[in-house]
């Protein structure tokens, strides 16, 4: 048996320990008359997902498996575990479906996503193609019906283009995905990787999440928070001033690649998990530096 908690009535939240990392990549199992799994976290922590649904409602019982977008901390797992949820359909954002249903493509996600995320790419894991008769594409407006509660789809792009985020009609919760950024130890950090981010994009989903009145957050990584206004303004400071200070790093340094390791070399250790390596650490500030490099140009 492995840990839930429940972080909205009826919505379990397991942690996948993805990277060896606790409290850091979330999945979540919606309990309904047609119940949900949403995210699915990496290839190679579908196990703890699959432990959570046996607990709380069965892996037969299963309708839906919906990532909140195709990276692959939180859509790696979509094609394992659809071959362990006989009667499940997976719900894939529609820029993201042919990503995760055409094998060629799901290799092409695989190759991008170990390019960005250069030393941690081990960790990663891969992914496995869904069949298409097995999942559906959706788009901003549409609604994932569990019967007993309904998961609004609303279009959040600016991490990625692919990426949707979720308000649970009988709780009033969004599943933020990675939209208001990572959530970990109650400190908030960016998520800026290659080659999608956009800061305009960003910022306007943010305000299309107010606008939602959630009465909470939920956050794959990690948890959730229910001071929501504070908690976006927090995130869309946290994005412009770290925009301005890659522009900066830029302009002072010889090139793009000296301006990355400044970035790095100033990066605050400190406001990272306890359980987080010298190499994680450094790999996600490069990588979200790199990010940001691709959107100015």
């Amino acid at each position: 048996m492995v840990d839930t908690e429940e972080v909205a009535e009826d919505v379990y939240m397991v942690d996948t320990l993805s990277y060896g990392h606790k409290r850091h990549t979330a999945a979540f199992v919606v309990d309904a008359e047609r119940p949900a799994v949403v995210e699915t976290g990496l290839s190679t922590t579908v196990d703890r997902v699959l432990e959570a649904v046996e607990d709380v409602v069965g892996r037969d019982a299963v309708e839906y498996v919906v990532p909140t977008h195709v990276h692959l901390d939180h859509a790696g797992g979509a094609g394992y575990l659809m071959q362990e949820l006989p009667n499940a359909s997976l719900v894939v954002h529609e820029n993201g479906h042919p990503y995760l249903t055409e094998p060629k493509k799901t290799e092409k996600l695989v190759e991008s996503v170990r390019r960005a995320v250069g030393e941690l790419a081990d960790e990663y894991g891969g992914a496995r193609a869904v069949d298409p008769e097995r999942a559906q594409a959706v788009e901003d407006g549409d609604t994932v019906d569990l019967g007993s509660r309904g998961l609004a789809v609303v279009d959040a792009p600016g991490h990625a283009p692919h990426q949707f985020v979720l308000q649970d009609s009988r709780t009033d919760a969004v599943f933020a995905a990675d939209a208001a950024g990572m959530y970990l130890q109650e400190t908030l950090h960016r998520t800026t990787p290659p080659p999608n981010f956009d800061l305009e994009d960003s910022v306007e989903t943010l305000r299309s999440i107010r606008e939602l009145e959630p009465s909470k957050l939920i956050y794959t990584h990690y948890g959730a928070r229910d001071d929501v206004d504070a908690a976006l303004d927090e995130y869309e400071n946290t994005l412009q001033n770290w925009v301005k200070q890659v522009k900066q790093a830029v302009a002072e340094e010889d090139d793009r690649d000296a301006a990355v390791e400044a970035l790095v070399e100033d990066a605050d250790f400190s406001r990272y998990p306890a359980d987080w390596t010298e190499v994680d650490v450094r790999e996600t500030v490069r990588m979200d530096a790199e990010g940001v490099l691709l959107y100015l140009d």
